[in-house]
């Protein structure tokens, strides 16, 4: 990662501050291992002021509960993170994926994720019977 980049992520992130979302962007990549996996799976590198900060993707997931579905997944730099990069990359995903409805798992105890789903339009399922958080995004 850039030097000045990173020192300024780790000043933000000392001050509690979040990154301009401007400034954050995708850049599609081919599919790779299990990150894009499915017809429709897509894979993306996130830029921050144009340097690779984490990876976001689509999945096909075969589940018994939900059915066959697509999951959001996201991995950022541990510097980039609670910083807003989330939301944005979330947001920015659903709607470059081409899909309709796509799905977030998570822990319960996650509230970070939560929140940056629910910022980029994810709803929580509220009925899903799984043991953990499922979120939802349809698109308009």
């Amino acid at each position: 990662m850039n030097h000045v980049l990173r020192r300024r992520l780790e000043a933000t992130k000392n001050r509690g501050e979040p990154i301009n979302p401007e400034l954050v962007t995708l850049e599609a990549r081919e599919p790779s291992g299990d990150r894009g996996e499915g017809e429709k799976g897509k894979f993306w590198s996130i830029l921050c002021e144009g340097v690779e900060v984490g990876f976001i993707w689509t999945n096909l997931v075969h589940g018994k509960v939900l059915g066959d579905h697509y999951r959001l997944m996201i991995s950022l730099r541990p510097e980039c993170r609670s910083k807003g990069v989330g939301r944005v990359a979330y947001a920015l995903a659903a709607e470059d994926s081409g899909l309709d409805t796509l799905y977030i798992h998570t822990r319960m105890a996650r509230q970070d994720v939560k929140a940056a789903a629910e910022h980029a339009g994810f709803v929580e399922d509220t009925e899903s019977p799984l043991n953990h958080r499922v979120m939802v995004w349809h698109r308009n």
